[in-house]
């Protein structure tokens, strides 16, 4: 920056014809010397300073815009100080503005009176010079502020460049790098390599084929997996980055990697104890339900009607607590990889039609009508038809409980030129802003007096997240509160490529 003003008040000087350009920061009365440039050096130095009204500045504070003197000697200002200590016949100077502050000075001066005067076009250029300066200095603020904060940041920042040729390469990394894959940022600004060296054998190609399908698709990539860490054990680290494709082909991603080792473990060890617990639970459970549903039934005979009001409500909690302990189940199989894929090519619209008549009692129930349109009945996309009607059960049920009873819930489908897509429209409460951020994470529900007292037992859907994240495809939505919302399902309609891991 020193380097920029300074040329800048060489060049200026020269075109101005004047002897001394001085850059000047002016706090609490203060006059400092910043940065300075004389055409006949003299003992002017940077970061001298002078009580404010000793300078020619104090004129320009009080008025706040250019200042232009000609012969000082022969102005109304011929008494001030500075004249009488330094004779300074000439003087040209404008405001710099920094957040709407006057910041300070940049002034031109001679002990030669101007001959010609100042011309309209001298004035506007120191003014713009002014407005640059201002820009430049701005800039090294916000820069300082940005590697503060950089530095400060956990884990590392970057950007990967992935080439059409299939090199990579990170542009830009913080000094996290360092931290996290112990290489330099200079190591890998021209090769990639060094980073995917210390990436866990196991968990390479699931990292490489990420990083594939988000650069074909600019989908955001999240993914977590092991490295190599400073003691030589594997480390779990979770990164996060959005694409946006370059005018070359490439793909650029924006983003962060940081050591989730430890949230890791104690992740680990929450999903083993919901598994155990959940096992120990559900075969008393089932011998509960069965009994409580033959009481119901009137199998041991008739029953007082405040006994079977009791039994029903005893029926109906033992119905909820065994869904709540199936999708604890499930979301523990999904996250520890134990949950059975068989990905295919085949038909989409027989599974939405599956899944709307699997739904169909419950959507009697709330008097959901369901319309399918049939936008494209003959698409096939790859995909596990248990799983895929199972993420798009929990959409549609969704869908119907925050409906009013005697709404219609839409599905419709969309074709893109690499998958499909499935959404589900209702016309109920919508998303609260305050809870989007959090819609997909586990045992999440938003907590508003609208959405209290629905059923449900907050998994479904980061269950439907990461099933479709298995298939290789995803799941999103859109929303505006109080109008609804849709959520889609997109589904690859080929088996997605296995990239080389150096990719």
């Amino acid at each position: 920056m020193s380097e920029r003003i300074e040329r800048a008040l060489a060049i200026a000087t020269q075109y101005l014809k004047l002897e001394t350009a001085i850059v000047s920061n002016i706090t609490g009365g203060v006059y400092t010397i910043l940065w300075h440039h004389e055409r006949h050096p003299t003992s002017l130095e940077n970061d001298i300073t002078f009580p404010l009204e000793q300078t020619y500045c104090s004129l320009l504070a009080a008025q706040g815009s250019v200042l232009a003197i000609d012969h000082m000697a022969r102005s109304r200002f011929s008494e001030h100080p500075c004249y009488q200590q330094f004779q300074l016949e000439s003087y040209l100077a404008a405001p710099v503005w920094i957040d709407d502050e006057l910041f300070g000075t940049v002034n031109f001066s001679s002990p030669i009176p101007r001959r010609p005067v100042f011309t309209e076009t001298e004035k506007t250029f120191v003014n713009l010079l002014g407005r640059r300066i201002a820009d430049i200095i701005q800039q090294q603020k916000h820069t300082e502020v940005l590697d503060k904060l950089v530095a400060n940041a956990p884990g590392m920042l970057y950007q990967y460049r992935l080439w059409p040729d299939g090199h990579s390469t990170f542009p830009y990394t913080s000094g996290g790098i360092q931290a996290i894959y112990q290489v330099t940022a200079e190591q890998v600004a021209k090769d990639a390599s060094p980073v995917f060296e210390r990436i866990h054998p196991d968990d390479l190609a699931v990292v490489a084929d990420s990083i594939q399908a988000s650069a074909d698709r600019l989908t955001p990539w999240t993914q977590r997996y092991r490295i190599r860490w400073q003691d030589g054990s594997w480390h779990w680290v979770e990164g996060k980055a959005r694409p946006e494709r370059l005018l070359d082909g490439s793909v650029l991603w924006h983003g962060y990697i940081v050591d989730i080792d430890e949230r890791h473990k104690i992740e680990e060890m929450k999903s083993q104890f919901i598994s155990t617990v959940s096992h120990e639970l559900r075969t008393p459970l089932t011998s509960i339900a069965g009994s409580l549903g033959l009481i119901n039934g009137n199998s041991v005979g008739p029953m007082p009607e405040k006994a079977q009001q009791m039994v029903s409500i005893a029926l109906r909690n033992t119905e909820q607590l065994t869904h709540l302990i199936n999708d604890l189940l499930d979301i523990e199989k999904l996250v520890s990889g134990r949950m059975p894929m068989h990905p295919t090519n085949q038909p989409v619209a027989p599974v939405i039609e599956e899944s709307i008549e699997r739904l169909a009692p419950y959507l009697e129930n709330r008097r959901i009508q369901v319309v399918h349109q049939q936008d494209h009945p003959g698409v096939t996309a790859w995909f596990d038809p248990q799983r895929l009607s199972q993420a798009l059960s929990n959409l549609l049920s969704n869908a119907a409980k925050f409906s009013e009873q005697g709404a219609s819930v839409r599905v419709s489908t969309k074709l893109f030129p690499d998958h499909v897509r499935i959404s589900v429209t209702d016309h109920g409460i919508g998303i609260p802003d305050s809870f989007r951020a959090r819609i997909f994470q586990k045992f999440a529900q938003a907590d508003s007096s609208s959405t209290r007292g629905k059923q449900g037992t907050g998994l479904g859907l980061a269950i439907t997240r990461e099933i479709m994240t298995q298939m290789g495809g995803s799941v999103d939505f859109g929303s505006t509160e109080g109008k609804g919302a849709t959520f889609w399902l997109e589904l690859p309609l080929a088996q997605p490529s296995k990239p080389e891991a150096s990719e």
